[in-house]
């Protein structure tokens, strides 16, 4: 019946409706992602995963230099939905982010508080100082 199969089709998700409706000059892109049943259900994974390694390594302040440039990725991944005509492509939240990421990762916030700085202290990075780049 008409109810039953009302009942049974399910509302559109978020990511979905995030990129079936994007603007820009990726739209065509964007749109035929959302339409690709494979591609959200791999993406809808990357983007909780993501965002909650990410979390983890910026409270831990572990490999806070690689959380916080995966953080800025995925801000510009966002932003690139959701771009001029519709938008202000340079008064947008994702590039704000993008900003605050890139200065915390260059100053390498994770030696301040954090696990980085503990990490930093031990004699095998110590003896390859090139580990405190990438600690951060």
């Amino acid at each position: 019946t008409a109810e039953t199969e009302a009942s049974s089709m399910k509302a559109p998700g978020e990511l979905y409706l995030f990129l079936n409706y994007s603007t820009g000059p990726f739209k065509g892109l964007w749109v035929e992602v959302a339409n690709n049943a494979a591609a959200m259900d791999v993406i809808a994974v990357l983007v909780v995963a993501g965002q909650v390694l990410v979390g983890v390594g910026i409270l831990l302040g572990i490999l806070t230099r690689q959380s916080f440039f995966f953080a800025g990725t995925m801000m510009l991944a966002f932003y690139s939905v959701n771009l001029w005509p519709a938008y202000n492509p340079f008064l947008n939240e994702y590039i704000f982010y993008i900003g605050i990421f890139a200065v915390l990762g260059a100053l390498g916030a994770g030696r301040v508080v954090g696990i980085d700085a503990w990490i930093e202290e031990r004699a095998f990075v110590r003896k390859r100082p090139w580990l405190n780049w990438v600690l951060g």
